[in-house]
């Protein structure tokens, strides 16, 4: 691979181990995007609950809350903070708490920061994936440091490559949107949007990373256009991915086939502009 590339480092595991710090991390992201979706001025796409991630220290963070404070996911050391205006920090490590111990520490931040804690939504307006935490287990870290080092790594090649395609494209109008993970399915995610009407039917084409869920358990890169494209009319992909069609309708680069083959970014970056190339073509038809 060539130096500084964006893939390096991602094989030291096989991709569908990272399966049990992938649930963790989803479920302890929520704590972020709950925060946010109780005080932050709410948006119509729903962006004020999304979250940045923060290559430099491999980190998730919500929105900003009206006091300027931010709660944020460390990803390697599976770390619940809120930081201040002022840089000062708080920290959570949740190896061995439940959920219920964490909402103790996320009430008392939150009643620090001057509002009300029993404000908090606890509730979720979409389901997570099944796992013991939702039935009070334990958040569980002291074997995991590996997965959630590289988890954190395909999140930073995720971050790098979005980078890439937001320059390239930076000129559409309307634009592209911000890279933001999406707490629901855990994606870290650019919109290319080609349409300036706002509706379910306007133009688009989501591009990003899923670090994995019911339909492929390990990371993959995806190109999503919208409104779906004919399954009938789809043209072939270059070899190291495939067309999904099952439930949605994407060109997908699997984790494990990017490991196997060694592809470095610059090839994964020709794959991704070629299945965005080709869904601007068919949605301009």
């Amino acid at each position: 691979m060539m130096k500084n590339d964006p893939l390096q480092r991602l094989g030291v595991i096989e991709p569908d181990e990272l399966t049990g710090s992938r649930l963790q991390a989803h479920y302890a992201v929520q704590w972020l995007s709950r925060a946010a979706r109780s005080f932050v001025e709410p948006s119509d796409d729903d962006s004020h609950t999304s979250l940045f991630w923060i290559p430099q220290i491999k980190s998730f963070a919500s929105q900003k809350l009206p006091t300027g404070w931010t709660f944020g996911l460390e990803l390697q050391e599976l770390a619940l903070f809120v930081s201040d205006p002022d840089g000062g920090r708080n920290t959570l490590l949740l190896d061995g708490m439940t959920e219920d111990d964490t909402s103790y520490w996320v009430y008392k931040r939150i009643e620090e920061m001057g509002f009300d804690p029993y404000s908090l939504e606890r509730a979720l307006p979409y389901d997570l994936p099944a796992h013991p935490l939702a039935c009070e287990g334990a958040y569980e870290t002291i074997d995991a440091g590996l997965t959630l080092c590289v988890l954190a790594r395909w999140f930073c090649a995720a971050h790098g490559i979005l980078s890439q395609i937001s320059d390239i494209y930076a000129s559409l109008s309307p634009g592209v949107s911000p890279i933001r993970c999406w707490p629901h399915h855990f994606d870290l995610a650019i919109l290319i949007r080609l349409d300036n009407r706002h509706s379910e039917n306007a133009r688009s084409i989501g591009v990003g990373l899923s670090p994995g869920d019911e339909h492929y358990d390990e990371p993959y890169f995806y190109v999503s256009p919208r409104p779906q494209l004919d399954i009938g009319r789809l043209r072939k992909l270059p070899d190291i991915g495939h067309w999904h069609t099952e439930g949605f309708v994407a060109a997908i680069v699997p984790a494990s086939r990017i490991i196997d083959a060694e592809i470095q970014g610059a090839e994964l970056l020709a794959f991704l502009r070629n299945a965005i190339e080709f869904g601007r073509m068919s949605l301009a038809a």
